[in-house]
């Protein structure tokens, strides 16, 4: 994984927190630990206005409840745990309190025994710093078409 940016010496410490921020949500995402339940993991890390949207037609939250809709139904739909391999981590402090951190990963998921979906994931995801946490406001996940050159 690379290493976080940081715009000024002033923001190294927000930058870093901001990729540790990101980092953390992803993971926690990723190993499911309390497979369906994991969106009571998630919750208190999203801002109270997140918005997301998602690589499926029907993943646009533009809503608090529809991002834990579509998290949990992702929770209900695949119970294992996933891989996420980040690289180039990039964050960027906006402002004492914004920030946003892009990323690109390999997603792998294993929708049966024996069978493993592997996805190249690009992310851009907002943060707020609020209470003194960083916490998600708007995350983006796109997957480039295989179509376009």
């Amino acid at each position: 994984m690379s290493t976080p940016s940081e715009h000024s010496p002033d923001n190294a410490g927000l930058g870093t927190e901001l990729a540790e921020a990101f980092l953390h949500f992803w993971k926690v995402y990723a190993e499911r630990k309390n497979g369906a339940r994991t969106i009571d993991d998630i919750i208190p890390l999203f801002a109270p206005n997140v918005t997301a949207i998602g690589s499926g037609e029907h993943e646009l939250g533009d809503s608090y409840s529809e991002v834990i809709r579509n998290f949990t139904d992702d929770f209900t739909e695949f119970h294992g745990s996933f891989k996420i391999d980040f690289f180039g981590v990039n964050a960027k402090v906006l402002s004492p309190t914004a920030g946003l951190v892009e990323a690109q990963s390999n997603f792998e998921v294993e929708v049966e025994p024996g069978n493993t979906l592997n996805f190249y994931t690009r992310f851009s995801t907002a943060f707020v710093k609020e209470g003194g946490r960083w916490l998600m406001a708007h995350n983006h996940l796109s997957m480039p078409s295989h179509e376009q050159e």
